[in-house]
């Protein structure tokens, strides 16, 4: 379902661009966690009303952050698009350990030194391949975290590292995006700021040209417009990207730091405040219930065995690792829910066709057939479609009629709506067509298809198969069809059942009979068509065509010389009408019959 879910992300990333929201917020000072933890107040921030200011703007600790009472007057236009159908976020279930290890550039074990609300330029047409000449705002909070070890990282391993979650909104003025941040950070959950976590984080987003420096990274979004907020914390649906350490003070267990995977829930007759409570320093009459924990060994040897799985190290095994893993938990989620997500694909992408018989090599019978490539840099890889059943290598995919470059992000949930990986997919319209003019039947055929993204980690999980019928009919007045593949037997060019290149060979006779075709074979000037019983043809044509669609030879029952004996008829035919290894199609018909006009090639 890889390009499927892309396509639908990519419309529903452009609807939640397009979404934004402030209320009335307070700013919040985040308290240190230690001494070497306090930020100085900045001195009151300069008007940033004036979107050309184009040097960064220093960081704003959130006592600098005026509050506001409304939306600020000046959102960026395409928030306030009244046409914009908003579509709910889905939810497959939340990411997995693995998922969430595949797409991490960077995974450390960290302690948290301060939390800022600020404004970046957020750029939406990025993920499209475009640019703009004014970048829009948004409200983001920048981290700031003392290493303590990487467990996952580049070249790069600075002591203290910068993350970024961002917003969705879009300003056209540092204000209203300030505001927002404001917001963010007066409600986000502060109970773990004491506990040393895991982290994981990208390098870069697609959306905030910031991520692109060296000592900013992406950590994920907050969303307002669906109600989730963070989109990070344990306490985050879907995205559970901080964990935080078991023990407020950061004790060992059995030896070693251990972290939630999960958020503990309130033990009995414990409320979630007092949980709260107890996990910042205070008192509480019981303790939480277990949760998933993970130590920092668990999650070395984690590490290592996604890192096994991106076989040679490449980036498009690594998107193909990421795309693997995101569709197994989608899958299993829908199943988990009583859906089969292959069913669903064989109902919505089922294909049917009809076409005439006898049309010629090359004939269309699905005018779209797109196949994708991903574009990087110098190297390419290409999507897989084929089809199988029996028939099935009588179509094949035409010359390509069109191409699209469609830029998009690859990721999974967690940092899907930043973005992790800029690819092109350039998609290829290459239609399937006859190999040769069909004889009457309906072909029962499976479509299936890998996308590019799958094909270099040989990701056989997403491979695409459902039900394709092509019926193929023929005109008014025809008795029978058959393929008619002659081969050299003796001195004669021949053809018959028992080799496999005469079929179908049974077929019900003008007398309403059944009767089958035994042999057709030229030699010494003669066509010879054995038929049981011999009389079935009377009135009848029989037409030859080549691969062009054309009839190459027509012979007429009535005028054939009849052996009954043998059950032969015979006409004479001085010159030699087909050779070995030809592709023909055999239409007996009444005479009578309109052959409809080769439709013309696109």
């Amino acid at each position: 379902m890889t390009y499927f879910r892309a396509f639908f992300c990519l419309i529903l990333v452009t609807a939640l661009l397009l979404s934004c929201g402030v209320e009335q917020s307070s700013p919040q000072q985040v308290p240190p966690v230690a001494a070497e933890a306090v930020t100085a107040p900045n001195p009151p921030p300069p008007t940033f009303d004036d979107p050309t200011v184009a040097t960064p703007s220093p960081i704003i600790e959130p006592t600098a952050v005026p509050a506001v009472a409304a939306p600020p007057a000046n959102p960026h236009p395409l928030a306030t698009n009244p046409n914009m159908v908003y579509l709910p976020i889905p939810y497959y279930g939340d990411a997995t350990l693995q998922e969430r290890i595949s797409v991490a550039d960077v995974i450390a074990h960290v302690r948290l030194l301060s939390v800022e609300a600020s404004a970046e330029r957020f750029e939406p047409k990025a993920a499209r391949g475009e640019t703009s000449s004014t970048q829009p705002y948004a409200g983001v909070l920048k981290f700031t975290f003392a290493v303590q070890e990487y467990l996952k990282s580049g070249t790069s391993r600075p002591n203290r590292i910068k993350a970024l979650v961002g917003s969705l909104d879009r300003y056209d003025t540092k204000t209203g995006a300030l505001a927002v941040a404001n917001r963010m950070l007066t409600g986000r959950d502060a109970r773990w700021d004491s506990h040393e976590a895991v982290v994981f984080l990208v390098n870069e987003t697609g959306r905030y040209p910031a991520t692109a420096s060296t000592d900013l990274y992406f950590m994920s979004l907050w969303d307002f417009t669906y109600g989730l907020g963070d989109m990070y914390s344990i306490a985050s649906t879907r995205n559970k990207i901080w964990l935080p350490s078991t023990t407020q003070g950061n004790a060992q267990v059995a030896g070693e730091l251990r972290f939630y995977l999960e958020e503990p829930s309130a033990g009995a007759g414990q409320s979630a405040a007092s949980t709260r409570q107890a996990q910042q320093g205070g008192t509480s009459q019981s303790s939480p219930t277990a949760a998933k924990t993970i130590g920092l060994s668990e999650m070395k040897n984690a590490i290592t065995a996604v890192d096994d799985m991106i076989e040679d190290g490449s980036r498009k095994h690594e998107l193909c690792v990421i795309s693997k893993l995101n569709r197994e938990r989608e899958w299993g989620y829908m199943r988990s829910i009583g859906n089969e997500p292959k069913t669903d694909v064989e109902r919505i992408f089922a294909k049917n066709a009809a076409i005439l018989s006898g049309q010629p090599a090359g004939t269309i019978v699905f005018d779209r057939s797109t196949n994708s490539k991903v574009v990087d840099g110098d190297e390419e890889w290409h999507s897989r479609s084929w089809l199988e059943g029996e028939g099935a290598e009588l179509f094949a995919k035409g010359e390509v009629t069109e191409t699209t470059d469609r830029p998009t992000s690859i990721s999974n949930s967690f940092s899907a709506f930043g973005g992790k990986f800029l690819v092109t997919y350039q998609y290829l319209n290459r239609p399937w067509e006859t190999v040769r003019p069909l004889p009457r039947g309906t072909y029962n055929l499976r479509w299936k298809s890998l996308h590019a993204v799958g094909v270099p980690c040989n990701d056989t999980g997403s491979l695409y198969d459902f039900a394709t019928t092509i019926a193929v009919s023929a005109p008014t007045g025809t008795l029978h069809e058959a393929f008619f593949d002659p081969v050299t037997v003796g001195s004669a060019i021949a053809a018959d059942a028992t080799n496999g290149v005469l079929k179908p060979t049974a077929f019900t006779d003008g007398n309403n009979a059944s009767a089958t075709l035994q042999r057709i074979a030229w030699e010494s000037g003669t066509v010879k068509l054995k038929l049981s019983p011999h009389t079935g043809l009377a009135n009848h044509v029989l037409d030859f065509i080549v691969l062009d669609g054309k009839v190459s030879l027509s012979l007429d029952a009535d005028e054939a010389t009849v052996d009954a004996a043998n059950n032969t008829l015979s006409w004479p035919v001085s010159y030699q009408p087909w050779k070995s290894g030809d592709k023909l199609m055999l239409r007996i018909h009444d005479g009578a019959v309109t052959i409809v006009p080769t439709p013309t090639k696109r």
